[in-house]
């Protein structure tokens, strides 16, 4: 289920096509800012469901997690992934290395160093970014996609995404994808907006 983000388009979409002609020729052709985010899960659930599918297809990503969910009981709590088996783990069809990035996001969760929502609603995004990447397996892209779609934050750019750099190119008309470094720099003039910036890049990627 996906709904609205808790922010103004409107005034997002206006701001982009004042600051950014190639971004506002964008806007033209694809129309109004479809951005939407996630039903909201709980912080561990969507971490959870982040590791399992880190390097597989949607189809597979989805059959894991649901044998999980199942192995589990119908929720994956902290508690039942600290005292399982690891052959319980390994039989849903996790690797080694994300048995491993589960037990150690369990053990944030247990020892009180994960945030829960409501202390997520408190902190910035770069305060959530850091908090989240301690844990093993989950890497800054993980997170600023939480950001824009799990918290619905406005302002999220996420400059490794190809998706972001080939939509960049293509607005720029450049033959090949920036690197992130500089698609950083290109990004700083659709702030506060970037979260809304990056839904045209990567309608601009897609008709590239």
């Amino acid at each position: 289920m996906t709904t609205g983000v808790p922010w103004d388009v409107d005034a997002a979409v206006t701001h982009l096509r004042a600051v950014d002609p190639a971004l506002a020729a964008v806007v033209d052709r694809v129309g109004p800012c479809g951005l939407a985010t996630r039903a909201r899960r709980p912080v561990h659930d969507s971490l959870v469901r982040a590791i399992t599918a880190q390097q597989l297809s949607t189809k597979a990503a989805n059959t894991i997690h649901g044998r999980l969910l199942e192995a589990a009981g119908g929720r994956v709590e902290p508690m039942w992934v600290r005292d399982a088996e690891d052959a319980t783990l390994r039989g849903v069809g996790l690797s080694r290395a994300k048995v491993a990035a589960l037990r150690d996001l369990a053990a944030h969760a247990l020892d009180g160093r994960l945030p829960d929502d409501h202390a997520l609603d408190r902190m910035d995004d770069d305060a959530i970014v850091a908090s989240l990447t301690d844990i093993r397996g989950i890497g800054v892209w993980t997170v600023q996609m939480m950001l824009i779609f799990g918290l619905g934050r406005p302002d999220v750019f996420a400059p490794g995404d190809l998706g972001l750099r080939k939509g960049i190119a293509a607005i720029d008309g450049l033959a090949t994808p920036p690197t992130p470094s500089v698609c950083a720099a290109r990004a700083t003039v659709w702030g506060p907006w970037r979260s809304a910036a990056s839904w045209y890049l990567w309608r601009a990627a897609e008709g590239a």
